[in-house]
C-alpha cells in the first residue's frame, strides 16, 4: 500500500460488511492489552506494547520539517542582505557582484510573507485535491528550486525577489496543511502536542541558516537551504497519508490500515468510530465555512472574540520579533557590533531555540493570560535596553565597556517572547473562538497577520535608516510591547482548561 509507513505492515482491517466489534464483548484480558493512549507511558510499559503515540509523533516530526523550512526562509535575510548590499562577509562571495539598494533589500524580506498572504486561501483546496501528505510532497521540488534560484541569482535582484516570493507561497500552503495533517493523524489525547512542534522547529530553522551564514559564503549557505525541503520530502515519503483524506476519497481500507498503524499496529484497535467522528467533524467544518454571514459579526460574543484574537496577533507582530529575525546582522552592525554581528545572531537564535523548546514542554501547563502579560513586559524591557544603548551609541558616548548590552537585551527579548507571545497567540485563538466561526475567522486572522508582517518587513529598514535604532526599537517596538501588556491586562481573559461556553462568558467580563 502506497500510504503505509514504517517497517511493520499493519494488520488488515475487518471486512467492510462486518460490523465493528463492540467493546463490551471484549474479554478482560483483551481489554488489558489495549494500546496505551498517548502520554500514558506507564500503561504502555505494563502491557508490554509500545506507546500508541510514538508513530504519531514520528509522522508529525516529519511534517514539521516544513516548519523548519519556514524558519530558515524567515531568517535567511539576516546573513544574506549584508552580502547583497555590499558589506562583504566572506571573500569567496564572487557570485554577488551587483549590489542591491536598500529598497530592493527590503522587498527581499517583504515578498516572503506577501507570497504566504496570497497563497494561504488556496491551501484548503490544494490539501483536498492532492491529500495532506501529497500536497507537502509536491511542494518540496519547487521550493528547493526556489532556494537554488536565490543561491545563483545573487547578481539579479529581480530573480532573488522571485525566489523569495515562491518560498513564501510554500509557507502559505504548508502553514495550513501541516497542522491539518498533524490533527488528522493524532488521537485526541496528543493532538495538541503534535502541533506544538511548529514553534521550536521554526526557530531551529533560524539557527540553521544563521549558523551556515556565519561559516559559509552566500552561494553555499543559500544552496544548503535547498536541502531542507528535500529532507522534509524524504521524511514524509515514509509517513502515511492522512486517514481522513483517504476516507474522504473513498479509500476506506487504506484509511483503516493507517489508523491502526498510527495507533501502534494492534488488531484490537477499531478505527471505524474514530474515522466516522473525524469525517463528521470535517463535514461540519465545511458546512460552517459556507455559513458565514455579516450578521455573525453583530453578535457581541463573536465580535469580541475576533477582536481579541486580532489584538493579540497585532501585538505579537509589532513587538519587533520579525525585525530582529529578518535583520539581526544589520541591526548589530548598525550599533557598532562589527565584525561579530553574525556570531551574535547565532548565539541569540540558539537562546531563542532553547526558550522555544522549554515553552513547548510547558505549553499544556501554562496559563495563558499571566504568561502573555509577563511576556509583553519582558519584551518591552529588552527593547528598552537595546534602545538605550542605541541612543548612547548614536550620539557619540563611549559605550565600549557596554558592548555586551545589545546581545543581552535581544536575548532577554527572545526569552520572554518564547514564554508567551511566541507560542500562545495561536493556542489562545483556538481556545476562545467558537467552533462554528473558526473556518472563516482563522483565515481572516491569518490574512491580517501576514499583511502586517509583510508591511513591517518592507518598512523597518527604511524606518531605521531615517529614525535610527533607538527610535525604532526603544520607542516604536518597545512602546507596542508595553501597549500589549496593557491590552492583555485589561481585555484578555484566561482560556486554559475552560469550556467554549466558559470562554464565551469570559469575553463579556474581560477576565
Amino acid at each position: 500500500m502506497a500510504t503505509a509507513a514504517g517497517p511493520e505492515t499493519p494488520p488488515p482491517p475487518p471486512p467492510a460488511t462486518e460490523p465493528a466489534p463492540e467493546p463490551a464483548t471484549a474479554s478482560p484480558a483483551a481489554a488489558d492489552r489495549q494500546p496505551a493512549p498517548c502520554g500514558d507511558v506507564e500503561a504502555g510499559a505494563k502491557t508490554g506494547l509500545a506507546p500508541s503515540c510514538r508513530r504519531q509523533h514520528t509522522a508529525a516530526l516529519m511534517a514539521h520539517g516544513w516548519s523548519m523550512c519556514v524558519g530558515a526562509a524567515t531568517a535567511w535575510t539576516s546573513p544574506a542582505l549584508p552580502v547583497l548590499m555590499g558589506h562583504r562577509v566572506h571573500t569567496e562571495d564572487e557570485t554577488v557582484r551587483a549590489r542591491v539598494s536598500l529598497d530592493e533589500a527590503s522587498w527581499m524580506a517583504a515578498l516572503f510573507p506577501l507570497g504566504a498572504l496570497l497563497a494561504g486561501p488556496a491551501a484548503g483546496a490544494v490539501a483536498r485535491a492532492l491529500g495532506r501528505r501529497g500536497a507537502l510532497l509536491a511542494l518540496a521540488p519547487p521550493t528547493a528550486a526556489a532556494w537554488l534560484l536565490l543561491a545563483w541569482a545573487g547578481q539579479q535582484a529581480l530573480l532573488v525577489h522571485a525566489g523569495r516570493f515562491l518560498i513564501g507561497v510554500s509557507w502559505g500552503l504548508s502553514a495550513t496543511i501541516v497542522p491539518m495533517y498533524c490533527s488528522e493523524i493524532a488521537d485526541k489525547r496528543c493532538r495538541g502536542r503534535l502541533n506544538a512542534y511548529a514553534y521550536p522547529a521554526s526557530v531551529l530553522g533560524h539557527v540553521w541558516v544563521c549558523a551556515l551564514g556565519t561559516c559559509l559564503p552566500y552561494l553555499w549557505y543559500s544552496a544548503a537551504c535547498a536541502g531542507l525541503p528535500l529532507l522534509a520530502l524524504a521524511g514524509l515519503w515514509w509517513a502515511p497519508e492522512s486517514p481522513v483524506h483517504l476516507a474522504e476519497v473513498g479509500r476506506h481500507e487504506e484509511a483503516w490500515h493507517v489508523v491502526r498503524w498510527l495507533r501502534g499496529g494492534s488488531p484490537l484497535v477499531d478505527p471505524k468510530p474514530e474515522l466516522e467522528a473525524a469525517l463528521a467533524a470535517v463535514n461540519a467544518l465545511d458546512e460552517d465555512r459556507t455559513r458565514f454571514a455579516w450578521g455573525m459579526l453583530a453578535e457581541p460574543k463573536i465580535a469580541r472574540a475576533l477582536a481579541l484574537c486580532l489584538g493579540v496577533q497585532l501585538f505579537q507582530l509589532t513587538c519587533g520579533v520579525n525585525a530582529f529575525v529578518f535583520y539581526t546582522t544589520q541591526i548589530f552592525e548598525g550599533v557598532g557590533i562589527v565584525p561579530s554581528g553574525n556570531v551574535c545572531s547565532v548565539v541569540l537564535t540558539v537562546a531563542h531555540f532553547i526558550g522555544a523548546v522549554c515553552s513547548t514542554k510547558m505549553l499544556s501547563r501554562m496559563p495563558r493570560r499571566p504568561f502573555l502579560l509577563v511576556s509583553a513586559v519582558g519584551m518591552a524591557l529588552g527593547q528598552a535596553g537595546f534602545g538605550l544603548y542605541s541612543y548612547y551609541y548614536r550620539y557619540g558616548y563611549d559605550v565600549k565597556t557596554w558592548a555586551w548590552t545589545p546581545t543581552l537585551s535581544i536575548g532577554v527579548f527572545y526569552i520572554f517572547h518564547s514564554m508567551g507571545f511566541g507560542p500562545l497567540p495561536g493556542v489562545f485563538m483556538g481556545e476562545i473562538l467558537p467552533a462554528h466561526v473558526k473556518p472563516w475567522a482563522i483565515p481572516t486572522i491569518a490574512f491580517f497577520a501576514r499583511t502586517v508582517a509583510s508591511t513591517l518587513a518592507k518598512e523597518v529598514p527604511i524606518f531605521i535608516d531615517v529614525c535610527r535604532h533607538h527610535v525604532v526599537f526603544g520607542m516604536f517596538f518597545g512602546g507596542f510591547s508595553a501597549l500589549g501588556a496593557i491590552f492583555v491586562f485589561f481585555f484578555v481573559p484566561e482560556t486554559k482548561l475552560k469550556s467554549p461556553a466558559s470562554n464565551k462568558k469570559s469575553t463579556e467580563s474581560n477576565r
